[in-house]
């Protein structure tokens, strides 16, 4: 899961959209860690078109290159993966719960500054009883 609570207003060039920082919680084999990230997302014409303010983002991430690409420090470009607002779409490897819509680009970048792009972002083991907690609810079919 990848929780950005409260997304700002943001401009870069001609994008328009929104930004902001939050936390991913990660499972892989087992083992859960979590680690800061940062999450830009809009459009270049100005429309922000499923970009509501003041909502959290909340996206639930199903594929696990995605998973293990976040844990090496990859940036994740939400056309690089299928991409739903709605569960039963099975295979979507991201899985929006609030925030955008699935014809929102974005891009998710690990880690909390810059010093996290040019050393890299490190990932804290965390219990997966917050992980758990995290999950989103209801069933996916």
């Amino acid at each position: 899961m990848i929780t950005i609570p409260t997304p700002r207003s943001a401009n870069l060039l001609q994008l328009r959209g929104i930004g902001g920082r939050g936390t991913a919680l990660l499972q892989v084999d087992g083992e859960c860690y979590g680690m800061p990230v940062r999450l830009v997302a809009g459009d270049f014409a100005g429309l922000q078109a499923g970009v509501p303010r003041n909502t959290p983002i909340v996206l639930h991430i199903r594929d696990p290159h995605i998973v293990n690409a976040l844990l090496n420090g990859t940036d994740i470009v939400s056309d690089g993966s299928e991409v739903a607002n709605y569960p039963a779409k099975r295979s979507a490897g991201i899985l929006i719960q609030s925030g955008l819509t699935a014809e929102t680009g974005f891009v998710i970048n690990p880690g909390s500054n810059l010093l996290a792009d040019i050393f890299g972002v490190h990932a804290s083991q965390t219990p997966c009883d917050e992980m758990d907690a995290a999950q989103p609810a209801g069933p996916e079919g």
